[in-house]
């Protein structure tokens, strides 16, 4: 047992803000898709439109999820965050015309996160 109460670089595990954004504001948007998908009142229940919102929203917290994990080099976090980018985007998109104000204000947070991931600082 080693005696000093310092961790090593490897062990050190430091906490990704933006990832956590991505991934809380997915999980409001998944619910807030799957509401509308199952409201009676709602004009878009049980479109194709409103269930691929639902789709669009699971990826985006399973990316959030990865994104925060940090698996991979450069070129597979890259991939990530530039699809995290276009699902973010896309959904936004869908929640306008689906006329959802709350989709589209979770998506606004899902960005700001993503630009928050895209701006941190890396450790070595």
């Amino acid at each position: 047992m080693r005696g000093d109460t310092t961790m090593g670089a490897d062990e050190y595990r430091r906490s990704d803000y933006g990832a956590w954004l991505i991934v809380i504001a997915s999980i409001v948007g998944l619910t807030v898709s799957v509401i509308n998908y199952n409201a009676a009142d709602s004009g878009v229940s049980g479109t194709a439109g409103a269930m691929l919102v639902i789709v669009s929203s699971a990826l985006l917290l399973f990316a959030g999820f990865l994104l925060g994990r940090d698996m991979g080099g450069f070129g597979v976090r890259a991939v990530f965050a530039t699809l995290c980018f276009f699902g973010i985007v896309g959904t936004a998109f869908a929640g306008y015309l689906l006329e959802s104000t709350t989709l589209v204000a979770a998506m606004a947070v899902c960005l700001f996160g993503w630009f928050i991931r895209l701006f941190q600082t890396r450790t070595a």
